[in-house]
């Protein structure tokens, strides 16, 4: 294994078919930890996303600015009225996707990211790959 975060980076990156995001990523890290999809909680999930954002906004930018930024989209989002408010859980893994998959990789033919092959016995291959 090259990468523990392999398969959830794929994810975002649309190399799997998405159902249910949270359930999939369940599935995702239910086998990446060794555990029954039952004792993974949406909150393992949140945690374990939050965790890998982080350690890639800190690897590929050597400060925590990008991360910071992030956090503020998700938890200071304002309506247009200029009124802040927090956000649900949903709507921050899908941010942090999104940061993910704007997360690059491979740059010039150098690999700045280390990645396994994606394992479709988690979850099925997306069908226009």
């Amino acid at each position: 294994m090259k990468n523990v975060d392999s398969q959830v980076i794929l994810y975002a990156k649309g190399w799997f078919k998405k159902t249910d995001v949270i359930e999939d990523l369940r599935k995702i890290y239910a086998k990446r930890n060794g555990m029954y999809l039952e004792h993974v909680s949406d909150n393992d999930v949140y945690s374990l996303l939050t965790s890998l954002v982080f350690n890639l906004c800190i690897k590929s930018k050597e400060d925590d600015y990008p991360f910071t930024c992030l956090m503020e989209d998700i938890f200071r989002s304002r309506n247009s009225f200029g009124t802040s408010y927090v956000t649900n859980k949903k709507y921050a893994i899908e941010s942090m996707l999104s940061m993910i998959r704007m997360t690059e990789v491979v740059n010039e033919g150098n690999i700045l990211i280390e990645l396994d092959e994606p394992d479709y016995t988690i979850l099925p291959k997306k069908e226009d790959l």
